[in-house]
Formats: C-alpha cells, structure tokens, sequence
C-alpha cells in the first residue's frame, strides 16, 4: 500500500519541482487498489476546493476524495477529538496553529521522504517551520506535522478620512502604541464621558473583535513569558503581565489619556463592532485579513438601504502598532489553520500526498483566486501578493509573525475575557491574572504542551 504512490530516490528535487509545478506522473504499472479519504476542512466551500481535489484525483484515478465543510472551530474539533478516540474520524482535517502543539498525539507527521525537511523549510514561512515540525523521529529527527494554506497575522483596520480631518499631517496610524495613543486623543469623540466615536476598539474582552489575540500580541511584545519548564506550566502572572492587562483596559477606562471605549458603545444585541465601524463610528479596530470583505460588504448593504456609511475607500489598513521603531524588535501575532492527517487514517500516505498537491504553488494560486485573499504561507509567493496595496500589511508582517501554543483556544479565551472584564469592573489585576494562571494550569496536561524540539 506505501508504494501506491511512486516517489524517486531523488527526494529533494522531485519535492521543491512539485511544490512549483504539481504532481509527478505515475508511470505504467498494476493497478492500483481504490482509495477513499474524508478530508474536514474549515470554512471553504466545496466549489473552492472541488477543481484542485479533481486535478489531484484525475492525476491519482485510484484516490477519491471526499470534502465535508464545516463552519464552526469548536464543533469540527470536538467530532474529530470523538471519532479519533473510536478508531474513526476523517483521514484529512483542519486546525488552528495554536492547537497543533497540544494535539500532536493525534496526527500522523509526514513521510518524510515524500515530504522533506529541508524543502519544507526552504518552501513555508519560519512560524510553520516553528509551529509544525517537531523533533518526535528516532534521535528527534525532525517530523511534520502539518502544512498552512496561508498564514494571517492580526493588523490595524482604520478610516481614512477620519486621520485626513484629524491628523492631516500624517494621514494614517502612527507605528507605534505611544503614536497611537496620541492617535486616539485627536480622533475620539466623547461627552459626558460617553463615547459618540471611538478612536480605537479595544480595551475590553466582551464586546471587542479579536481581544484576546491582541491580548497575546502585547503579552508577546511586553517580553512575557506564557509558560515555563518545557511549556508544563502556566507563568504568565507577572509584574510585566499585569502591566500590560492594565493597559489593555486602560482604554475603556475613564479618566485614563486614551480613553476611547465602553462596555455600551457596543452593547449586546446591538450593532457589532463591523457595523459601528462601517458607519464611522470607530476610527481604528484590529482584525485579521477576512476582515476587510466582511467591512466592505457591510458598507455596501449599508448604502443599498440608504443608510449612514463610509467611503469603500476610506477602509486602509496598517501594520500591528509595535513598541519601538527598531525593525528587530517587530512582533505580530499569528492565526492560521493548518492541514494534517489524523492518526488514525488508514492511508495517511495517500493523504500527505494529497496535502502536498495541494500547496504547490499552482494550486495555491488556484486556491486563493477561488477563496479570495489569502496571506501566502510558500516564500515564492510572497512579492507577488506583495503587489496587493490593500492587503501589503499582512505580507509584510509574515517575516516576524508569532504565536502561542495552547491547549484549548476556547477555554483560554474564556478565562482570559472574564479576567479582563473582572479588571473592568476594578478587580485587582495581579489577583485576577492569578486565579486565570490557576485556571489555566488545570488544563494543560502533564507532559505539557511542547513537543520534542527538532533538531533542524
């Protein structure tokens, strides 16, 4: 069954022409038992992946590829957790970056002759070489345990003509947290203390898009480290923590400089932080790059039913606020999913052989075209999507893009919202950042949530 795919002892050069130009032909032989793989992906729909899922199978006639969509992270993890613990499950399925690390037990990692290192290296950006590949072989030899389609990074959303009326001088965000907090103060609106437009979205968990990764970046930034002994032990509650927490609430603060937000400006069944921003309520938020469609058609159905909206070319966006302006000390955090095989297919190799037709560098561009903008995650195609004016700040960030390993995305952002909204409402910051420690020390498992490191 292994040699249902033919690789040639020429690994290296077969991989890095397949990665470019597709697959290697099968040459003549017997036939080839049927295959069937049942692949779980996020998001996209099946008419995005159907042409590169029939190239492959046209190219492979004895491999069938079943596609199932799903649209919710929780619910497509718990259904693979089940059916992995049963023996079943789909051969192919998706995974935020973050969980990739805790749940390494579950996947089976790359031949690695049909997959090399080194050409996995030289072709995929550093943070998948940092969030993928693990030392679990013999002597930890290095394993794959995954490949992105693209990789995103959160970035700074803003209004155009807001910093034309207000900050002509510069006409965008500034590059640095004490740039924009200066930023804030020119464009807010406020009366009485209530907030008519905000300068920037942030400062609370409960009613801000993406808080807790922005939480993460300045965390990150701030030179904090999450975890301890081998990532076994939770260690973020610190002195330089507890500052950043009070930052982060410091702009839904009264009386603070750059106050700019409160727990009403978007209260709960109300208008969201997309459509508060698409009438020009919000100068800045923070996002990742599906953001920018999901604005632009908000503004458009805003217009269709003559109601208040920006410009469509007032929405621009910036590169993640740093803390200094010294290029190596540049930081942003990164959310991506990533494609893997379970551990229990029972043809994983037909499977890692579907993956890597996949992210060759025609069937990425395919895939983007079909998908809409994608930050890439193959190096060769970076300077093209550089070209992109409106999405350049995601391509740039790619070179310093970061994360956190974690054991359960949604049970940390739990802890961590209702830590932040009890910071809110004047809780001690040192003692909430405690109790979340506590909380968050009870999930991770024994052995930690760091794989053997790979010696690359």
């Amino acid at each position: 069954m292994k040699k249902i795919l033919h690789i040639s002892i020429a690994v290296f050069f077969i991989f890095s022409t397949l990665l470019v130009t597709g697959c290697k032909k099968q040459q003549p032989g017997p036939p080839k038992p049927q295959v069937t793989l049942n692949y779980y992906r996020l998001f996209d729909d099946s008419d995005t992946m159907t042409p590169i899922i029939k190239a492959f199978e046209k190219e492979y006639p004895n491999i069938t590829i079943n596609y199932k969509k799903f649209t919710n992270v929780q619910e497509l993890a718990d259904l693979v957790v089940n059916e992995i613990a049963e023996d079943g499950g789909p051969d192919l399925f998706s995974l935020p970056n973050t969980w990739v690390k805790s749940n390494y037990k579950k996947i089976t990692p790359a031949p690695s002759d049909l997959i090399p290192t080194e050409a996995y290296q030289n072709t995929f950006l550093d943070i998948a070489i940092q969030d993928l590949i693990y030392g679990t072989g013999e002597k930890n030899a290095p394993q794959i345990y995954g490949i992105p389609l693209s990789i995103d990074t959160l970035a700074l959303y803003y209004n155009k003509d807001h910093f034309e009326k207000q900050l002509p001088e510069r006409g965008k965000p500034g590059g640095t947290w004490a740039q924009l907090e200066q930023d804030i103060i020119k464009l807010r609106r406020i009366s009485n203390n209530n907030i008519l437009q905000a300068g920037l979205a942030l400062g609370r968990a409960d009613n801000v898009n993406s808080a807790i990764d922005i939480f993460y970046a300045l965390l990150l930034q701030n030179g904090v480290d999450f975890y301890h002994n081998n990532n076994k032990t939770a260690t973020f509650a610190n002195t330089p923590a507890t500052k950043v927490a009070n930052y982060f609430t410091s702009f839904a603060k009264v009386g603070t400089p750059y106050y700019t937000w409160t727990k009403d400006f978007i209260a709960p069944n109300q208008e969201d932080q997309i459509d508060k921003f698409a009438k020009g309520e919000i100068s800045m938020m923070f996002g990742y790059s599906h953001l920018y469609q999901d604005v632009i058609n908000r503004i458009q159905i805003a217009k269709q039913n003559s109601k208040p909206a920006i410009e469509l070319t007032d929405v621009r966006i910036a590169n993640f606020p740093q803390l200094s302006t010294d290029p190596n000390d540049q930081l942003a955090y990164s959310h991506y999913l990533v494609e893997t095989v379970s551990r229990t297919s029972k043809h994983p190799r037909e499977a890692w052989a579907f993956l890597r037709f996949l992210v060759n560098q025609q069937n990425l561009q395919t895939f983007y075209k079909k998908a809409g903008f994608k930050p890439t995650s193959r190096r060769d195609l970076i300077e093209t999507q550089r070209e992109n004016a409106i999405y350049r700040p995601f391509i740039e960030q790619l070179g310093y893009a970061t994360s956190i390993p974690l054991v359960d995305d949604f049970k940390f952002q739990q802890i961590f919202t209702n830590a932040i909204t009890k910071i809110n409402n004047g809780a001690s910051t040192s003692d909430i950042l405690k109790q979340a420690q506590q909380d968050i020390n009870q999930l991770i498992p024994s052995d930690g949530v760091e794989p053997p490191q790979a010696k690359l």
